[in-house]
């Protein structure tokens, strides 16, 4: 993360004080956010979103909804007294990468680093965002395939060592996330299954679980709809 903290993080945050207020923010290094220029982590990420919030006049706590990678900012933020109202963490996996996942991760990422997300990269991004049949989707597809053409090489290899490769277990301080969170897992994502989010979720004080059909990890592009009544459902417990 850089120290000017431009590449502000993940996921969409949303106030009530009469008006709402939704913001959705790019990840570090993707998306419309500046490049990375070095190896970042979770920690540096939510130092960058309370900056962020600052920046935006937020005053008092906000709901976070954050898919993968937004969702562990989210964890980290959860954690901070007075930060969240509450959290929406969509599959998020709170282990670390598993070492068949991690080697492959290894094998990739000095093809991505070269040439971009192509090829063999680019079949590997894919698979693990989307199922085949949303893959098949165009609308989708096109989604994603423009988010990735948006960042430079560096950048993203940055961001998937940051994040994806360097992604370390949390399950331990999830015993600190006391504000009102949903745990979103999907049926068809290998690294964090239903039975893994169970686990999770019943270790956070105030967490519920919910799993979501026919998606991998990309549930807010593959089951929008069904994603939209989880999250309404939380904040209006939480309102």
């Amino acid at each position: 993360m850089q120290d000017n903290r431009d590449e502000r993080e993940v996921p969409a945050t949303r106030r009530v004080h009469g008006v709402d207020q939704n913001v959705l923010v790019d990840p570090p290094g993707l998306g419309l956010s500046e490049p990375l220029t070095r190896v970042s982590d979770i920690a540096g990420a939510a130092d960058a979103a309370i900056d962020l919030l600052a920046g935006l006049g937020v005053e008092g706590p906000v709901d976070w909804v954050g898919n993968a990678f937004g969702g562990h900012v989210g964890f980290a933020l959860g954690a901070r007294p007075g930060v969240l109202r509450s959290l929406v963490a969509v599959s998020s996996p709170t282990q670390a990468v598993a070492g068949p996942l991690r080697a492959r991760i290894r094998l990739l990422l000095p093809i991505l680093r070269a040439a971009g997300p192509v090829g063999p990269v680019r079949s590997a991004i894919l698979s693990t965002m989307l199922t085949d049949a949303s893959a098949a989707r165009e609308p989708i597809l096109r989604v994603v395939e423009e988010a990735l053409a948006r960042p430079t090489r560096h950048s993203l290899a940055l961001a998937v060592q940051s994040f994806s490769l360097n992604r370390i277990d949390v399950t331990a301080g999830l015993v600190d996330l006391r504000v009102p969170s949903l745990f979103v897992a999907s049926d068809n994502r290998g690294d964090w299954t239903p039975e893994d989010a169970a686990a999770a979720a019943a270790l956070a004080p105030r967490a519920d679980l919910v799993t979501i059909g026919a998606a991998r990890t990309l549930v807010l592009l593959a089951q929008p709809e069904a994603l939209a009544r989880q999250i309404r459902q939380v904040w209006e417990r939480s309102a």
